[in-house]
């Protein structure tokens, strides 16, 4: 079991999920788990994965141990190495449109 630690610079974290972290049964958790566990947790304050589970919310970017998910995945079912103490910090990005 691993314990990854919840950061991020511009959302209440505690607020969100209840607690500073995420417990992952497994050291080797695809993308797409990690983001429906996170989902769950947050219930209907975050929501990082859209249409039905296909793609990652382009609102949020999400840093494992300093390493941007998006860039580095070849999709939802990209496994990710996960062990105690690392770090996940989630982003949210705000785009705004107009002129």
């Amino acid at each position: 079991m691993a314990r990854i630690r919840l950061k991020s610079i511009n959302l209440d974290i505690k607020d969100i999920f209840g607690e500073d972290f995420v417990e992952i049964e497994e050291d080797s958790i695809s993308l797409r788990s990690l983001l429906q566990e996170l989902t769950r947790k947050a219930g209907t304050k975050l929501n990082l994965i859209q249409n039905l589970g296909v793609i990652v919310n382009e609102e949020y970017t999400m840093l494992l141990n300093g390493q941007n998910l998006r860039v580095q995945t070849t999709g939802l079912e990209t496994k990710l190495k996960v062990k105690d103490g690392d770090e996940l910090n989630i982003i949210k990005i705000n785009i705004f449109f107009g002129g």
